[in-house]
């Protein structure tokens, strides 16, 4: 990873940013803002998340994998298809929805860890040292009170760096989620990713 590195002894590093004026800073800020270049690859990816997202609800939802190189946009595509499905009530009195909720997979195989990271995603109430049947019920709840109606899992590799029970239990995790609350499961990651889904 490369960090910026900035030496106020001798001046070093980019000071224009520091010195811009409040139009230059304004238009620094939208130049940096993120946006979505249409392309070819991608735009497939999108239609095809697109028809998962519109398939009515089933018993056995269809799921799918998006893997890549690392760095090819695979997180950037799921992001914008968040994006473009973001739909929340401001009213006090309406209950919020979000169709998409995406979530970073942590960095081991533990359960009762993904659904947390769930819960903190959507604002949940979580209950830290709650048993993992616990925090999938109030996973089961809050996507279902939320009409969630995909989830998109990145960084699923992690997977593999469990022992092989904790994998199949996060796997059976997965599938139980896809089908309890009849939605797809979208799972991104390297090409490794092949080798944690069956």
């Amino acid at each position: 990873m490369v960090e910026t590195v900035l030496d106020p002894a001798s001046g070093g590093g980019n000071s224009d940013a520091i010195t811009a004026s409040p139009e230059l800073r304004e238009r620094m800020a939208r130049v940096r803002k993120t946006f979505w270049v249409g392309y070819p690859a991608g735009d497939f990816v999108l239609h095809y998340l697109e028809s998962l997202f519109d398939h009515p609800k089933t018993h056995r939802p269809q799921c799918c994998t998006i893997y890549g190189e690392t760095n090819s946009g695979k997180t950037q595509i799921a992001l914008k298809f968040e994006r473009d499905h973001k739909q929340t009530n401001q009213k006090s009195d309406e209950q919020a929805v979000m169709p998409v909720v995406m979530v970073q997979n942590p960095p081991y195989a533990d359960v009762r860890s993904f659904y947390s990271r769930i819960l903190a995603r959507i604002g949940a109430p979580r209950f830290e040292g709650a048993r993992a049947d616990r925090a999938l019920d109030q996973v089961l709840l809050q996507l279902t009170r939320l009409e969630t109606r995909m989830l998109i899992v990145d960084e699923v590799q992690h997977i593999l760096a469990g022992k092989i029970d904790q994998r199949m239990i996060f796997l059976n995790s997965l599938k139980f989620l896809a089908n309890e609350l009849q939605i797809p499961v979208v799972a991104i990651g390297p090409i490794g990713a092949l080798r944690t889904l069956p």
